[in-house]
């Protein structure tokens, strides 16, 4: 079976879902936030920082606290933490949150721009 003679209208229409499709992709690449790891040494004490913002972990027990304390005055920050902890205490710089239900081995910080995924070691 001979292959069709390329028109004029069928080029466009090639050049034109290929023009879609190359845009489709620059935009979703430039949409997509940042992804950071960071994996800590010792399930018990780790500290890291993401987006101005100190991030210390402590584990006594299997209760979990992270505190997170402002580098500077001029950070605000908003951020989603992993819903197994809940805030119990918040001051102007520095906030405290404790785990209410068992912690898996990734806490997850998600921020408008960028998120952090902290890999905690396995128990033992």
């Amino acid at each position: 079976m001979p292959a069709e003679k390329l028109t004029l209208s069928r080029f466009i229409h090639i050049i034109i879902l290929f023009i879609v499709l190359i845009t489709a992709f620059i935009w979703r690449t430039l949409t997509t936030p940042d992804v950071h790891h960071f994996k800590c040494k010792n399930r018990d004490n780790c500290a890291t920082s993401f987006e101005g913002e100190k991030i210390h972990i402590s584990s006594q027990n299997n209760t979990f606290t992270i505190s997170i304390s402002r580098e500077s005055p001029q950070n605000s920050v908003s951020f989603v933490i992993d819903p197994a902890f809940e805030k119990i205490s918040s001051l102007k710089y520095e906030m405290t949150f404790v785990n209410k239900k068992p912690v898996k081995n990734t806490i997850v910080f998600k921020s408008d721009k960028s998120s952090l995924i902290i890999h905690l070691p396995k128990d033992g």
